[in-house]
């Protein structure tokens, strides 16, 4: 009886991350793990790679609102360390989509090419993240 209810947020999920193009992965990976799964082509990579920091971005604001109630302030602080911490992840997999394509990247360059990521794909992470976030504490 309890699963009906699991079922309905996956499907909801799994619409949502389509609608978007971010593709989230089936269940919890970590960065590193996820991106030996990668192939070199921008237009797999990028969105499953939006995916993963939105799913992530997701569990670390739930979270958040667990540490911190309703004490807005303090959720505001731990939701922002939850966003710094996505965006400097995310130099795993993308470092290895472009190693996959055969450029090896220098620390500057990686975190040029993350800009332009983050740049493209910003809005659509923290939207996915947050609806995400509210399926899973039913807000």
């Amino acid at each position: 009886m309890k699963l009906l209810p699991m079922v309905l947020m996956i499907a909801c999920v799994v619409g949502l991350a389509s609608e978007l193009r971010i593709k989230p992965p089936l269940h919890p990976m970590d960065y590193h793990k996820f991106s030996q799964t990668l192939s070199g082509d921008p237009k797999q990579d990028m969105p499953r790679i939006a995916g993963l920091i939105a799913r992530n971005l997701s569990a670390c604001y739930v979270r958040a609102h667990t540490l911190a109630g309703n004490a807005q302030e303090s959720l505001k602080r731990v939701k922002m360390g939850c966003e710094i911490e996505a965006y400097n992840m995310a130099n795993v997999p993308i470092h290895r989509h472009y190693a996959m394509r055969g450029e090896l990247l220098e620390h500057d360059e990686i975190q040029a090419r993350k800009e332009q990521f983050f740049t493209k794909y910003k809005a659509r992470i923290y939207e996915s993240a947050n609806e995400l976030t509210e399926l899973e504490l039913g807000l």
